[in-house]
């Protein structure tokens, strides 16, 4: 191993993982870049996962903190990110499969930039290959140091990044209200220093019954539950906006200009409930268009932020009529 390899921290969050995280530590091991360390924190689970844990503690000196209580994405990703010594920090998912050249890659282009990241390849339960990319299909990829770009969405998960020590100092505590870390993380990088974007997918996205989120939940047994659910749907979606745009609004270097566009935002999407269309947020969102929208695949802009300034009141006349 070249002495001037830097330290390459992989923090990787656990639970019930059994039937995909030895595959998942066998691609992190087997990486061609050996400085690593790789440091596993279980959310408390109750299948073999721990004993798997202990298994490569053994073999191969992975170190693993076991929570006593479940602590929740959020809190168990913040705990990961501070435990890390590394120059660099990859984290890592428990059911995805790493490309053994992913950190080599990574740390030999990331340059000056203060994170790079790479697109996925979405494959099955078994491991098949479901497609060429993951993001790609729906989102345009960006990088620079735009951090208007992550204002409404995101497109770098943290299993397909790799960011520097020095963004921690920033990056951490991750607010009390922000939904996705990877999210959080992103957004500070392109505040603070620039993203760069490595356009050859490195990681194997597995995708599973077992992922469970709100937006995939059918708790419905009829027509008119169905029309509840996608009302609730569509005020959750507004609710986790607004607490991303709080969120990056604490941040402290903030330049004028974009903590009042986020002040506005905030104030327009707080009346969302309560309204049937806002041409005051649309005003605002067309002026700020190209920034705010540039993972839109389709590049009518002028329609996007016509169909995000629509209020509650208008889907409730197109579901309920």
């Amino acid at each position: 191993m070249p002495k001037h390899q830097p330290l390459v921290s992989i923090p990787l969050l656990t639970y019930n993982g059994e039937r995909y995280l030895q595959e998942q530590l066998d691609s992190i091991f087997n990486q061609s870049y050996k400085n690593i360390e790789v440091l596993a924190f279980d959310d408390a689970s109750t299948d073999r996962t721990i004993k798997i844990l202990e298994q490569y503690h053994k073999s191969h000196g992975l170190v693993y903190t076991i929570n006593r209580s479940n602590l929740g994405f959020i809190k168990n990703a913040q705990q990961s990110l501070a435990a890390c010594k590394g120059d660099f920090l990859a984290p890592a998912d428990q059911d995805d499969i790493w490309k053994l050249d992913k950190i080599e890659k990574l740390v030999a282009n990331i340059g000056d930039n203060l994170l790079i990241y790479t697109d996925s390849i979405p494959i099955d339960e078994q491991g098949n290959q479901l497609a060429d990319y993951f993001v790609q299909q729906v989102r345009n990829l960006v990088e620079g140091n735009n951090n208007k770009n992550f204002f409404f969405e995101n497109t770098i998960s943290a299993h397909a990044m790799l960011f520097r020590r020095q963004l921690l100092e920033h990056a951490l505590p991750i607010p009390k209200e922000m939904v996705f870390h990877d999210w959080w993380i992103a957004f500070v990088a392109a505040t603070y220093g620039h993203i760069k974007l490595y356009k050859e997918p490195l990681v194997y996205y597995r995708r599973h019954p077992a992922q469970v989120t709100i937006e995939n939940k059918r708790d419905y047994t009829n027509f008119i539950d169905r029309l509840i659910f996608k009302e609730h749907r569509l005020k959750q979606t507004k609710q986790n906006t607004l607490k991303n745009l709080r969120s990056f609004s604490t941040l402290n270097i903030l330049d004028k200009e974009t903590k009042e566009l986020l002040d506005q935002l905030i104030t327009h999407l707080e009346n969302f409930s309560n309204s049937y269309f806002n041409k005051e947020l649309q005003i605002i969102l067309l002026q700020y268009k190209e920034d705010l929208f540039a993972m839109n695949l389709d590049r009518n802009l002028d329609k996007a932020a016509k169909k995000f300034s629509r209020g509650l009141w208008h889907y409730r006349l197109k579901l309920y009529t």
